[in-house]
């Protein structure tokens, strides 16, 4: 008889088991069975936090007016205190529901009248067997609560375009799943480090935990990615996470690593660190593993992502540079926006320097720099021997990383950039100059650097070329063809502009008009050919004995002007008084001299036109007087 009622029992426990999906309604019916069946007064259900162990009195069923003669932390204590799948307590029936070997929840039955049949082997199985379909139950909701948050990433990755904001909800709603704050490190490049790239705080967290750098020195570690072996610690105290003060500044009870790789490859780890001490379950285990696989998927593909998107951007703003580049007709411009567009394209993360060759195409000369202070140092001028780099690298159109033992990467480290990469520019097969990145010992070059220096340094070589080819056709269009001085015509250019200022301004200016004397005597005794060599002799010397602000022209013939900007008349007859007297000392053969007049804008004239006739009849009288001499207008 016994049998046969606990075999119908069983039968309807499954029966119950099997058709509610709920386990709430599971324990609703459970209640009502059994409240019938031991004709108790009511029955109560307590459920433990799994993160907590905090109980909470979650269902209640009253058959006859009764009392709950229980809180819930004594219960826990009281079930945990027995050693039996069911207890029997001052008439009250207590069922505790173990998961992973931990109280899960406790079925009370309040005041049962039947006790007698409590004693046989019969209800310890009955009582089994409802546990068993407990666990089985709150096992396959658990389950499918984990299954929906693998199922929700794969739908994130497809909401949200930032890496931050797909990592972050997926690690919410793995927090609010299991209690675990979620790390994600990624290796860095030489894969000798794990750098925290992704992490979750907790808005009710007081603390934040920062996961600071790890390497591979650590055992744990080592085994996660070396070996591809995950760790589960139960006890921080025991074997800490990083060193025990950082465990308990965070409160750091247990945690886990997880290595996510792709292609059997490592890519990183996942640490999850928990606040409270209790043992992993396994279905939180096998929760996890799945995690770190479809974790590895989504920072893959966020990766992937971002890098083409990257890339996208780099050649966008690439190829606005170059069509920029393009327009410019001055040199100074096309390196300015190659430098200055380089440094702000690399997010400023490095300095940018270009050096072009010099006519001899044997060394290379700094032109412009952009970057740290420490550039900004670089003085213009500064030149080095190709050999210094390589020749043969650059003749070979690839990057090219300096030597730091080389002349010029010693060069480079006194200004603290010990690393630097260069790119040719090259136009056809001649190399036209270099294009340099800098950075500091510990930088690492990344993919987006090298493409964007060898993309500009294949692209920019024949614009800076074109540019140059330009420059000195113009420059040619203004210089005279034998003396390689500024011809007539960009003289009366530069007068008007240089009069338009200087007016403006009302600051003085003054012109020096110089004849060869006696220039015709010496075609005729010696030649043109001879004549021609003394004039250029002359134009290089009389460039010498002016300064740097001043502009010295052929005027005409054997004539020719110098323009000496905010230059009163006092001082321009020093300058004059000099290139005569430098002339007629020089080794020329023949011996040649000069005639020179001079006048001044505001002590001559107001008229700068009438200044310019004023310094012409000035020369014609020293050319009367006897000529080499100077002769200032009156």
């Amino acid at each position: 008889m016994l049998k046969q009622l606990e075999l119908r029992i069983t039968n309807f426990l499954f029966h119950i088991c099997t058709r509610v999906d709920q386990v709430e309604s599971l324990i609703k019916k459970i209640m009502r069975f059994g409240v019938f069946a031991l004709d108790a007064k009511g029955a109560c259900f307590f459920m433990f936090d799994t993160k907590t162990s905090q109980p909470t009195n979650l269902l209640t069923y009253r058959r006859k007016q009764t009392i709950v003669p229980f809180a819930g932390q004594e219960l826990l204590s009281l079930v945990n205190s027995w050693n039996k799948p069911w207890i029997l307590h001052e008439g009250n029936l207590l069922i505790p529901f173990h998961v992973d070997g931990t109280v899960h929840a406790v079925l009370c039955f309040l005041e049962i009248r039947q006790e007698g049949h409590l004693n046989s082997r019969s209800a310890d199985r009955i009582v089994k067997s409802l546990c068993d379909y407990y666990t089985l139950a709150q096992t396959m909701r658990e389950r499918a609560v984990y299954n929906k948050i693998l199922r929700d990433i794969t739908i994130i990755m497809t909401q949200f375009y930032n890496s931050e904001e797909i990592v972050s909800h997926m690690m919410q709603k793995v927090f609010q799943a299991t209690g675990g704050f979620c790390h994600v490190m990624l290796l860095d490049r030489q894969e000798q480090a794990l750098l925290p790239t992704y992490e979750y705080h907790s808005p009710n967290r007081k603390r934040k935990i920062t996961m600071p750098k790890l390497t591979m020195q650590e055992d744990l570690i080592w085994e996660a990615i070396g070996q591809g072996k995950a760790a589960f610690v139960e006890n921080a105290d025991q074997l800490p996470l990083v060193n025990k003060k950082f465990c308990h500044k965070n409160g750091i009870q247990r945690y886990l690593l997880l290595p996510l790789t792709i292609q059997e490859q490592p890519i990183g780890l996942l640490v999850v660190t928990f606040a409270e001490a209790k043992a992993f379950r396994q279905i939180e285990i096998e929760f996890f593993r799945q995690l770190s696989y479809q974790l590895s998927h989504v920072v893959t593909a966020v990766r992937t992502k971002k890098e083409t998107l990257e890339g996208k951007y780099l050649q966008d703003r690439l190829i606005e540079m170059m069509r920029d580049m393009t327009s410019r007709t001055r040199l100074r411009d096309v390196l300015n926006d190659m430098v200055a567009k380089t440094y702000h394209l690399l997010e400023e993360k490095v300095a940018v320097s270009v050096w072009l060759v010099n006519e001899n195409k044997d060394r290379i000369r700094l032109s412009l720099a952009k970057g740290n202070e420490m550039m900004l140092l670089f003085k213009k001028g500064v030149d080095f021997s190709l050999e210094e780099l390589g020749n043969a690298a650059i003749l070979q159109d690839r990057l090219l990383e300096v030597r730091e033992e080389s002349k010029i990467g010693r060069f480079f480290k006194t200004f603290g950039t010990v690393r630097s990469l260069a790119s040719p520019l090259m136009a056809g097969k001649n190399l036209v100059g270099i294009l340099f990145l800098h950075a500091s010992e510990d930088h690492e070059w990344s993919t987006g650097e090298q493409i964007t220096l060898s993309t500009i340094g294949t692209h920019a070589g024949p614009i800076v070329s074109n540019v140059q080819y330009i420059q000195m056709l113009e420059k040619e269009s203004k210089l005279d063809g034998l003396t390689k001085l500024f011809n007539r015509q960009y003289f009366e250019k530069t007068f008007e502009e240089y009069s338009d200022r200087h007016r403006i301004q009302k600051k003085p200016f003054s012109v020096l008009m110089i004849d060869l004397d006696n220039f015709k005597q010496i075609n005729d005794r010696y030649g043109h050919t001879i004549g021609d060599r003394v004039m250029r002799d002359v134009a290089e010397i009389m460039q010498t004995a002016i300064r740097g602000m001043d502009k010295i022209f052929r005027y005409g013939g054997e004539e020719f002007c110098i323009i000496l900007p905010w230059t009163p008349k006092k001082q321009a007859e020093q300058v004059a008084e000099r290139i005569r007297e430098t002339v007629e000392r020089a080794d020329i053969k023949p011996n040649v001299t000069v005639s020179i007049g001079l006048a001044s804008f505001l002590e001559n004239s107001n008229d700068p036109k009438q200044v310019l006739e004023m310094a012409d009849h000035a020369l014609y009288e020293a050319k009367s007087k006897g000529k080499n001499c100077v002769i200032s207008a009156r």
